[in-house]
């Protein structure tokens, strides 16, 4: 899987962590290995004005995925670009304050969080929730070992 990540994450994370990351949610979601993403970090005020306007929410967020295309092409193509995932970095930082983690693992967590919703899932019932909550720590687990 090929990211493009804007300045500030890349400042943040660092290249070898960023590569490590996509590595892994390749292994766990071969299928996508040959997908590309792109991921924003931006400022409190960003996410809100785009909560607002896309999910009509006036609120801050942690973390926004706008799917280039409807689930069903997805999985029928392989090597496209699936879309964009927007964080919110001050959002992050208070939540990995908040969680005793930190802000790199709160960081990883929202990707991870943003590249499933790209992929189709969601978390609007509760077993939706479980399984996506599964598949977000086995890839976090495969990134800390």
């Amino acid at each position: 899987m090929k990211g493009e990540f804007n300045k500030k994450l890349k400042e943040r994370l660092g290249k070898k962590f960023i590569d490590k990351l996509l590595a892994v949610i390749s292994r766990q979601a071969p299928r996508f290995k040959a997908s590309e993403i792109s991921v924003a970090l931006v400022g409190d005020a960003t996410i809100k004005k785009l909560n607002r306007i896309y999910r009509h929410k006036n609120s801050v967020t942690d973390v926004l995925s706008f799917a280039e295309r409807d689930t069903v092409s997805i999985y029928k193509k392989k090597g496209l670009y699936l879309g964009e995932i927007i964080i919110s970095y001050p959002q992050a930082v208070r939540q990995a304050k908040a969680n005793k983690q930190s802000v790199r693992k709160e960081l990883a967590f929202l990707i991870v969080h943003g590249f499933l919703h790209l992929i189709g899932y969601d978390h609007v019932r509760p077993a939706e929730t479980r399984k996506m909550r599964l598949i977000e720590r086995r890839i976090l687990n495969n990134l800390n070992s």
